[in-house]
C-alpha cells in the first residue's frame, strides 16, 4: 500500500530534476536555502473508513512549493514565474504520482496556486505554492 510519504518523495524527485532547483525537501525545513528550493508536505486531509473493516480511503492536500529568499522582488518574481508552467507540468505528468496515489485532483478538477511574498521561520521569501488533492486507497 502506498503512503502519503511515498507520494511526497515521488513529487520531490520530479521537482529536484527541474533546471534551477538547487535544493528540495520532503517536508518543511527549519531554514530557508539561499537559492531556489522545492518542498512538499501534507498540511491537512481526511481519512474515510471503508468496508471491509480496516480499509480506508485517504484524501490529502499536499503543498508543492518553490521558494526563494526575498532579496530583490523584481528579480525574484522573474525567477519564479516560469515555474508556474514547469511545476504544473511535473505535477500533472503522472496522475498517479509514480503509482503512489489513485489520482491527483481527487476533490476538484483544478490545482490552485498562489505566488507572492511570505515569511518562513522569520525569513522573508517569495513562494509559488500549489495545493494538490491526492487520493490513496488503503
Amino acid at each position: 500500500m502506498a503512503t502519503v510519504t511515498e507520494a511526497i518523495q515521488w513529487i520531490q524527485a520530479q521537482l529536484r530534476a527541474l533546471d534551477g532547483v538547487r535544493q528540495s525537501y520532503d517536508g518543511p525545513p527549519d531554514k530557508v536555502a539561499g537559492s531556489l528550493t522545492a518542498l512538499a508536505y501534507p498540511p491537512n486531509g481526511e481519512i474515510a473508513p471503508s468496508t471491509p473493516v480496516g480499509t480506508r480511503t485517504d484524501f490529502h492536500n499536499v503543498i508543492v512549493q518553490l521558494q526563494v529568499p526575498l532579496k530583490n522582488i523584481e528579480r525574484d518574481y522573474a525567477t519564479l514565474v516560469p515555474y508556474i508552467e514547469k511545476a504544473a507540468a511535473v505535477i500533472i505528468s503522472d496522475l498517479t504520482w509514480g503509482g503512489n496515489v489513485e489520482t491527483i485532483t481527487a476533490t476538484s478538477r483544478r490545482i490552485p496556486y498562489t505566488l507572492g511574498p511570505a515569511t518562513w521561520n522569520g525569513i522573508d521569501i517569495l513562494r509559488l505554492q500549489f495545493t494538490v488533492s491526492i487520493k490513496i486507497v488503503q
